[in-house]
């Protein structure tokens, strides 16, 4: 916007000048002059339209660079960046931030028997509950295949288990439906709280991730 005002304003001035100068020569001259800058004109309309549009094709690429194309969440590369940014700021402010792994229990179940375009429906549904179950100020994030992961900002142990458990009972006892196919699902989810659990980057998605498997293996469809 700054460098189409600079383009206007030059323009204008140019204008001016142009009006200026052709007072002291002949008529002719000022038709001349005049047909120079209404050329330009029609240049700075080109320019600033093809400047539109350059800005929503890189508006358009950066959000395709962030979020995951199938469930419009937060994809793994960024979720790596705002993990890194949420844990210079607890280290920053003395706070801790929880961090939540889910995963669809049984989910090749699904592929398998009904398809992949059932399995992405649900992939999407799943999306929807757990964005709806926690705070906007909150990170969901697509982890990889039917795995997600959650930033709780500014959030302990207790208020973690209390979103996982909410969203635990989102999925169990949602219905998901796409044509003629009704399926019902469960979710494993594991919790781990900076910098409690791990005090690092690694630490702290390796706790999680095996305190979901955790939840797997004790039976699914819980939280640990």
């Amino acid at each position: 916007m700054k460098n189409q005002f600079h383009i206007v304003t030059i323009s204008f001035v140019l204008l001016i000048c142009i009006i200026t100068i052709t007072n002291l020569i002949n008529i002719s001259d000022f038709y001349v002059s005049l047909f120079i800058l209404g050329t330009s004109f029609v240049g700075l309309f080109f320019t600033i339209n093809e400047t539109k549009k350059n800005n929503i094709l890189v508006k358009k690429l950066s959000s395709e660079a962030m979020h995951d194309g199938m469930t419009g969440l937060l994809n793994h590369r960024y979720f790596e960046k705002r993990l890194n940014e949420e844990i210079e700021r607890s280290e920053r402010y003395q706070q801790n931030f929880s961090l939540l792994f889910l995963d669809l229990d049984k989910f090749k179940r699904i592929n398998d028997t009904y398809g992949h375009q059932f399995g992405d429906h649900v992939l999407k549904q799943t999306s929807k509950i757990i964005q709806k179950s926690v705070r906007n100020i909150d990170v969901v994030s697509r982890y990889g295949g039917e795995e997600f992961s959650v930033i709780l900002v500014n959030a302990n142990r207790n208020d973690a288990h209390k979103t996982a458990e909410r969203i635990r009972k989102e999925i169990e006892f949602n219905e998901f439906i796409d044509g003629d196919v009704k399926e019902k699902l469960t979710i494993s989810i594991g919790i781990g709280i900076y910098p409690t659990d791990a005090n690092n980057f690694n630490g702290i998605i390796s706790f999680s991730d095996r305190k979901m498997y955790k939840a797997k293996n004790d039976g699914r469809n819980c939280i640990r």
